[in-house]
């Protein structure tokens, strides 16, 4: 193995502590940027001196160089992630061997955010050239902070967490080395590093404020021994079988490797009882702790009470964070989700205990009760998510609130399956065999397997809707999802009201829980305080300030006021009420950004779940005598896009009214007819669909024009990840743009008169090319005194002359002008003069 000298001389290094021309390994490190290697005991990755690793600041040369003067004999040698020059580096930590696929899911996340040039870069690696398991070193920007972990079995060595082993170290005997593809490479200077790809960098950015959840208060030993007490079943029970299973390979990686697999392991037990609600977690800690504290006593006695206390409260207070930021549920709250709230505190955890035991005691006594009726009683205990709906006209149907989805006979077999026969299984192992609860338990089970092969468990479906509705958990079907101030996200909900009384509160002001009596089933696929945490951030970073999301909407509608008008239209369109009647065009080019707006609606909004496409066929057609699914499953949505028309297409101007009031639609093979006045309808055309003049439509229309060159759209967009707009940071900050747009256009309105001037322009000019007759009625202009009046022969012979239409009738010229007039509200307007039919009080400017 070669290297430099202070002097830039090339020399070789062997595998000894100090080379031929006595340049120690660890000065090799210092000479090429590396300014914290330290030493680690002979043999070993653990534990490190104190002072070299943490959340410290830099450690000065002289420091480094007094620690290795006082070492005597031979030692190992750790890096800490820090450096000269521009940049931070961190290493990709790989684990590739035995149950660990750590390059396997690298090269799977890689087809997300872009290749990683591995092979072509510096590794350090005890596993020899051949193995993937190995330390990928990268350049990235100084001060940002990262995530622990990329994906499964990959995690990041920086600057405040872990290290590196490195060469001449050795570990069982295998020494470390530096390779790049297939040639061992001397010690790399950090100038040769490469720098991690943009994309990567905002990935572990992201998943560092996504993935690593603190809790709101920190526990110590004392509390995290009581909260656990209470939120985990059978605490202090015996463990069980699958507690018993899990645990002996635990304890035998233990063995010569107690650092490395305690945090591991004790973040899988505490994380097994109180999510998965296996029983006997203290026995199973107690079995962990002796078994470190053994190895202990042979490696680093001094330090194992504080490493054990470290990972332990980690363990604790990790699951507790993602509880709280809902990233884990509790088995405590299984069957009853209001508990979240304050679950993570001593408080809440005693009520969701006490909640909890209550639970068990009505599943205990349902099964004392005769099988036929203890089977539907445990489906409604256990699935608080089942309401009953009163369908007008039909039998009552059984609503999953959670997924907003009507219970199938399919769906009553999985529960039977899935849910009620293990917490069968559970009720039954608490009573000795052959007893009377234990032949209650039996009887129950026996009936749940006979349900559970019935072709069509109509009884049991009736005796299920029943029980939930003898819970209270009933609605009429018209009450579902049609609270028009709200959307659903996850088990809170968006108060479109809290957005109008507080236009400036923000998103997490915005959000409340979602209540029983909301009668919300749909959600949005997001997580707010997560993309709220990474756009924050964002704004503190020195990557990119703004979005691809706001880069993207300023490059396809540059003129502000545009832009406005867009955000007040789709925000308004976000609203469960079309009040104000609108009926939206996008009019403009294909590749001019209408598709890719689209795109991000549907992305934060979700495809049929608040936001819809439909064909202009179906929207042209589309009623409650003419069966549609699609254009049906639309009426339910908020916003609904209509396709690009083709040309001469010809749009019913009472189609057009039509949608911006009430419609039905029906599904096939169905009678229900689907009833809705809150879905806001925008087409989407590059060409002027036809349609005759209708005052009415002109009040409803708005244009908003779309000009943008293809090319500069699709410049905007990031090319490396197709899968942007997936980001958090991404919806949420659009999320929070359509909510600003609705809060603008409940106090603006969206009138006629105050549509921004290049919207006004193109609304007008789309109207007059729909229908030619326009440019004439824009020309009559109303005075209003008695001595001017315009003749009705005039009116026809100006119609003819500007339109170009001169084979209509004299009769239905006459009616079409005086429908005009009417539409106006000046129909009393009509007079005679010197015999002559006229409209008093007009003009006609014919310049």
């Amino acid at each position: 193995m070669t290297s430099n000298n202070h002097e830039g001389e090339e020399v070789t290094m062997n595998d000894y502590t100090i080379s031929e021309q006595g340049v120690k390994p660890f000065e090799q490190y210092i000479f090429k940027g590396w300014v914290t290697p330290f030493p680690l005991p002979c043999g070993s990755k653990f534990p490190p001196r104190t002072g070299f690793t943490g959340d410290i600041e830099t450690v000065s040369e002289e420091v480094t160089r007094e620690a290795w003067d006082r070492e005597m004999g031979d030692f190992n040698l750790g890096l800490r992630m820090d450096i000269t020059g521009d940049y931070d580096v961190i290493s990709l930590d790989v684990d590739e061997y035995r149950d660990k696929k750590g390059m396997q899911n690298l090269v799977e996340l890689m087809d997300e955010l872009g290749e990683l040039p591995l092979k072509a870069i510096p590794r350090s690696t005890r596993r020899g050239v051949d193995s993937p398991a190995a330390q990928y070193f990268f350049l990235v920007p100084r001060g940002l902070k990262w995530a622990s972990k990329v994906c499964a079995d990959v995690e990041v060595i920086q600057k405040n967490h872990r290290y590196s082993a490195v060469w001449p170290s050795e570990v069982e005997g295998e020494m470390y080395r530096w390779y790049i593809g297939d040639e061992e490479i001397e010690i790399p200077n950090v100038k040769d590093l490469p720098v991690l790809p943009q994309a990567w960098i905002n990935y572990l950015q992201r998943g560092n404020l996504i993935k690593r959840h603190a809790p709101s208060e920190y526990f110590g030993n004392t509390e995290a021994d009581e909260w656990l007490s209470k939120v985990a079943p059978g605490w202090a029970d015996a463990p069980s079988a699958g507690f018993l299973t899990g645990l002996e390979p635990k304890l035998e990686a233990m063995v010569g490797n107690a650092h490395d697999t305690l945090n591991d392991s004790l973040w899988w037990a505490v994380r097994y009882a109180v999510l998965d609600g296996q029983p006997g977690l203290k026995a199973a800690i107690e079995a962990l702790k002796a078994k470190f504290f053994a190895e202990a006593e042979r490696d680093y006695k001094e330090t194992a009470e504080t490493e054990y206390a470290r990972n332990y409260l980690g363990a604790v207070n990790k699951t507790r964070g993602d509880i709280e930021h809902k990233k884990a549920t509790p088995f405590l709250v299984k069957y009853s989700p209001a508990l979240l709230t304050g679950f993570t505190l001593l408080t809440g955890a005693q009520k969701a205990a006490k909640a909890h035991e209550d639970l068990t005691e009505k599943i205990n006594r349902s099964m004392r009760m005769p099988a036929p009726l203890a089977v539907p009683r445990l489906i409604a205990l256990l699935c608080p998510e089942l309401v009953t709906v009163r369908n007008s006209g039909s039998e009552d149907s059984i609503l999953n609130m959670a997924v907003g989805e009507t219970l199938q006979y399919g769906d009553l077999r999985e529960i039977l399956e899935k849910t009620v026969m293990p917490e069968i299984h559970r009720y039954r192992i608490q009573f000795e065999d052959d007893s009377d609860e234990d032949k209650a338990g039996k009887a129950v089970l026996s009936k749940a397997l006979a349900l559970c092969e019935a072709n069509r468990p109509v009884a049991l479906f009736e005796n299920t809707a029943n029980a939930v509705r003898d819970m209270g958990r009933k609605f009429t079907a018209s009450k579902i999802d049609a609270n028009p101030y709200l959307l659903g996200v996850g088990d809170e909900v968006l108060d479109l009201q809290a957005v109008i009384d507080n236009p400036d509160g923000g998103l997490e002001s915005w959000l409340r829980p979602r209540e029983y009596e909301d009668a919300v089933t749909k959600s949005l696929t997001l997580d707010i305080r997560a993309g709220l945490k990474s756009l924050e951030y964002r704004e503190q970073s020195p990557i990119a300030k703004e979005t691809h999301t706001e880069r993207l909407l300023k490059v396809i509608q540059p003129d502000e006021d545009t832009r406005q008008f867009l955000q007040k239209a789709l925000g308004y369109s976000m609203f469960g009420k079309n009040k104000a009647h609108k009926f939206f065009v996008w009019f403009g080019p294909g590749g001019s950004g209408k598709g890719s707006i689209v795109d991000s609606v549907m992305s934060v909004l979700g495809e049929d779940v608040y936001a819809s496409q439909i064909t202009p066929e179906q929207f042209k057609k589309g009623s409650a005598s003419k069966p549609d699914p699609e254009y049906t499953k639309s009426l339910t949505t908020r916003m609904t896009f209509v396709n690009e028309t083709d040309e001469g297409t010809k749009i019913d101007a009472s189609a057009i009214k039509r949608a911006t009031e009430s419609r039905s639609g029906r599904a096939l093979h169905s009678n229900n007819v689907v009833k809705q006045d809150g879905n806001t309808i925008t087409f989407m055309t590059n060409r002027v669909f036809s349609f005759e003049h209708d005052s009415g439509v002109e009040r409803r229309l708005a244009v908003i024009p779309f000009t943008q060159a293809k090319k500069a759209v699709k410049e905007a967009q990031p090319h490396i990840n197709s899968e942007w707009r997936e980001h958090e940071e991404e919806k949420v900050w659009f999320l929070n743009w359509l909510l600003e747009g609705f809060a603008l256009s409940m106090s603006e309105g969206l009138e006629q008169e105050d549509y921004p001037p290049l919207v006004a322009q193109a609304t007008a000019r789309f109207i007059a090319e729909a229908d030619p007759s326009m440019v004439f009625f824009q020309m009559l202009e109303r005075t209003g005194d008695p001595d001017d009046y315009v003749r009705t022969e005039d009116m026809a012979r100006s119609y003819r002359d500007v339109t170009g239409d001169l084979t209509i009738a004299e009769k239905a010229l006459s009616m079409k002008i005086n429908r005009w007039f009417r539409d106006q509200g000046h129909a009393d307007d009509k007079d005679r003069v010197n015999d002559k039919r006229v409209y008093r009080g007009w003009t006609l400017n014919e310049e």
